[in-house]
């Protein structure tokens, strides 16, 4: 924890982005309920990079990467290479692809809603970057570009909050649980933004 302290010092210090107090959320989760695969042993098996062809998308990652974001692009990857075998947790997310298999029009609405999700990492860099020193070359901060890039942040910040107000309403019809969580924590932020 500390020398993520120091990391992030040390950006608010040569990138000038100050950090609002209490903007950042850091959570230490346990990972005991994972399985670990070393390098050798996903090399062999070819789950992310294929052993003869490293750019060939043949290999497990490549076949069943039909993510539609970046971030569950990420988190296919994470998954093939750390594993849970933790019952309960599996019996979760099994039971989640069988309510999407079984509803296909709620999958398509679903795929639809999520693909128009923006990278979250980029929104929160755009939300924690209250850089004061945007400044031209001339020292003016309130030129055309400057004004144009800002209104464009708040554009692509709009589109997200509408993007999690449809997901909140779509989740409300599902009847799987892991969904249903999904549902609780995206009505939270909902809920928190209108006030």
């Amino acid at each position: 924890m500390a020398s993520f302290a120091a990391l992030i010092k040390h950006i608010e210090f040569t990138k000038n982005i100050v950090y609002k107090s209490k903007a950042l959320n850091i959570v230490f989760e346990n990972t005991e309920k994972l399985a670990y695969i070393d390098h050798n042993t996903s090399k062999y098996l070819e789950l992310v990079y294929n052993a003869r062809n490293v750019d060939s998308y043949q290999n497990l990652f490549g076949i069943l990467n039909y993510t539609k974001t970046k971030a569950g692009s990420k988190m296919l990857r994470s998954n093939l290479l750390q594993p849970l075998y933790d019952l309960e947790k599996i019996e979760l997310r099994l039971e989640a692809v069988d309510s999407l298999i079984q509803d296909q029009s709620f999958l398509i609405d679903l795929q639809n809603c999520v693909e128009k999700f923006i990278d979250l990492e980029d929104i929160m860099m755009i939300a924690l970057n209250t850089n004061a020193r945007q400044l031209n070359k001339t020292g003016d901060s309130n030129t055309i570009k400057s004004v144009e890039n800002k209104i464009g942040k708040l554009f692509i910040i709009k589109q997200v909050l509408d993007s999690v107000e449809k997901l909140t309403d779509l989740l409300s019809q599902t009847k799987s649980k892991l969904l249903d969580s999904i549902f609780s924590v995206n009505k939270s932020i909902q809920n928190l933004l209108s006030n």
